[in-house]
């Protein structure tokens, strides 16, 4: 899934997905997990800006992204 989209169309795609998926799990008796990626931190950035912390934006992004896919599983 997209669980980070704001477009309509992967919000529906992203529901298709998980109403679809979730109906082959029942069928087959199994558990339903969603996966999400996301992007590297754009090593541009990091030289052109020298103040840049690839890691702390590496983890705000991580978060943003679990919290995302934990809302869209939650619904």
């Amino acid at each position: 899934v997209n669980a980070v989209s704001e477009n309509d169309q992967h919000i529906a795609l992203n529901k298709r997905i998980i109403k679809d998926a979730q109906f082959l799990c029942e069928l087959a008796n199994a558990k339903l997990n969603l996966v999400n990626a996301y992007p590297a931190t754009p090593i541009n950035i990091a030289i052109e800006i020298p103040e840049f912390n690839p890691s702390l934006y590496n983890e705000s992004v991580k978060k943003h992204h679990i919290e995302s896919t934990n809302a869209l599983a939650a619904e």
